[in-house]
């Protein structure tokens, strides 16, 4: 069941890459997902105590999907013709060597 649901939702990412595609260039969403990983780590810097910000509305769990978006945008724009099938198999890899 789970499966299913990763595979739906990668593959309406996927969809929404198409929509807007020609409005950004791999360049300009790597500089996107950069800012991105650096609201990320003001989040969490924030929920561990390390800055007195106070927290932004999306939180951790907001600004780690922003991360996780423009990810599989650069993968798609690698390769428009890449599956949600193609992605999650690749993420079952890297999760099986991740859990050693």
């Amino acid at each position: 069941m789970k499966g299913v649901v990763m595979s739906n939702l990668i593959e309406e990412i996927l969809e929404a890459c198409t929509d807007v595609e020609g409005k950004r260039n791999p360049h300009s969403t790597l500089a996107y997902l950069m800012e991105e990983v650096g609201e990320l780590a003001t989040e969490v810097n924030i929920r561990q105590g390390f800055s007195k910000k106070d927290p932004g509305e999306d939180g951790v769990i907001g600004e780690a999907a922003d991360v996780i978006l423009c990810a599989i945008d650069l993968i798609y724009q690698d390769n428009p013709f890449t599956t949600s099938y193609d992605i999650e198999e690749v993420i079952k890899s890297k999760l099986n060597k991740w859990k050693k």
